[in-house]
């Protein structure tokens, strides 16, 4: 991935741009600083990159949503490395269906090839993207972690190590670049495609990067004010019932929530239990109280 280079920036566009203007400006550079037409600039290679990794976001309606939002960092949670690693032919067969047009086809008569460049070889082909589900637990959603998967249809590559971002949400595609189907011909592969599904928690809930859970605490507690043991989702911690505190108030445990560099609270909602027959000790701070 190109640092933090904004990707609008390659293309000459706004944030606004349309499908269609983001096709015809990656169109355009690709002419420009086509490699066939910059033999041995290495500085026009660069941009060819940058403008192919620039176009394959902002034309992805997910990936263009993602770093929309989150920027780089969030295309890395999806697996999005970039194409610093990607060969220009690669490139070009990625995009064969945009610079076919552009470059007539198989290059005959003197235009660029899409196919390893008018060698003559049959086309190069990318391989398709596969997708598949994976359930996650609920702190493995929250605080992030990773996981060996064996996978049909990956061959010899069957096992692969996913790393699962941190606060990583119901429903949400991970890419995992290059994972999918073998090209042909030598063509780059697929994508593999990780839908989440989180498991539910006994205790837990998550709003965001916050944990909400209730705490029973006995009415003397409440009163007086004390120490309680919380449960959450890296340990067991001890939260302060300040005196006073009263059925269904929300206590704050800072920095216990989900996430991970900038991890969110651990919301704490406190239930007041009422014994069946209070203490002598009790009645009087009870009475206490009262005055």
């Amino acid at each position: 991935m190109s640092g933090n280079q904004d990707y609008y920036e390659v293309l000459g566009l706004g944030r606004e741009a349309s499908g269609e203007e983001i096709k015809k400006a990656y169109r355009a550079l690709a002419l420009k600083y086509h490699p066939d037409k910059n033999k041995g600039d290495e500085r026009a290679e660069a941009r060819f990159k940058e403008a192919a990794e620039a176009f394959e976001v902002l034309s992805d309606p997910e990936k263009r949503a993602t770093y929309d939002r989150h920027g780089s960092d969030g295309l890395r949670n999806m697996g999005f490395e970039g194409f610093g690693d990607l060969r220009t032919e690669d490139i070009s067969v990625r995009f064969s269906s945009i610079l076919e047009d552009l470059f007539g086809g198989g290059g005959g008569g003197g235009g660029f090839s899409t196919g390893r460049f008018g060698s003559g070889e049959a086309p190069a082909m990318p391989g398709a993207d596969l997708r598949h589900s994976l359930r996650v637990t609920f702190r493995e959603a929250a605080l992030g972690g990773s996981r060996e998967l064996a996978l049909p249809g990956l061959g010899s590559e069957s096992r692969i190590e996913v790393r699962i971002p941190a606060n990583v949400a119901e429903g949400q595609v991970l890419r995992i670049a290059g994972k999918g189907q073998a090209g042909a011909n030598g063509g780059p592969p697929g994508d593999l495609l990780l839908e989440i599904s989180v498991d539910r928690h006994h205790e837990f809930s998550r709003e965001g990067k916050n944990i909400r859970s209730s705490l029973k605490v006995p009415l003397k507690t409440a009163v007086l004010g004390g120490q309680v043991t919380v449960n959450t989702l890296r340990e067991e911690v001890q939260l302060t019932v300040p005196p006073g505190t009263s059925s269904d108030s929300v206590l704050r445990l800072k920095g216990q929530g989900a996430g991970g560099d900038a991890p969110g609270d651990h919301l704490v909602r406190i239930v007041v239990t009422v014994p069946g027959e209070a203490s002598e000790e009790l009645k009087a701070a009870l009475g206490d109280s009262d005055e």
